[in-house]
């Protein structure tokens, strides 16, 4: 009866340490999940613009890029010109629906969605656009 009772009280032992690891395993690989989410932020940014000239360049698929002016209800750095390229990974929209680069029109105001830097460079070169969204109320 003796030798019943300490097999049982290892067996319960065993477990118990094995569901404390298993806890102490997840807590700490979730912590480096997290640390590792905070080392790889994306930071996007806002701003709108007045599209000044569309042109087809030879290198993505929808071919055009876009010069747009800054407006002045944007921060000082955003009021400039900048130029970027539409790629097939920059969505486009109006209203919550899709639409084509063609329906760009000079003249229509849009808000530019991108990540990373700006190259500074007259105009200023944006290189990942993520969304493109036409403001104005018609196409």
């Amino acid at each position: 009866m003796e030798k019943k009772k300490i097999v049982c009280l290892c067996i319960i032992a065993v477990i118990i340490v094995a569901i404390i690891s298993y806890f102490i395993g997840y807590k700490r690989a979730y912590d480096d999940f997290e640390k590792n989410l905070d080392n790889h932020k994306v930071s996007y940014q806002t701003f709108y613009a007045t599209i000044t000239d569309i042109r087809d360049t030879n290198f993505t698929i929808d071919n055009i890029a876009l010069t747009v002016k800054g407006l002045d209800i944007n921060d000082i750095n955003f009021r400039g010109n900048f130029e970027f390229i539409i790629t097939e990974a920059t969505e486009l929209e109006w209203r919550h629906t899709k639409i084509n680069a063609d329906e760009l029109e000079i003249g229509d105001n849009i808000s530019i969605i991108f990540t990373g830097s700006i190259q500074e460079t007259e105009p200023a070169e944006i290189n990942d656009v993520i969304k493109i969204q036409l403001l104005d109320d018609e196409k």
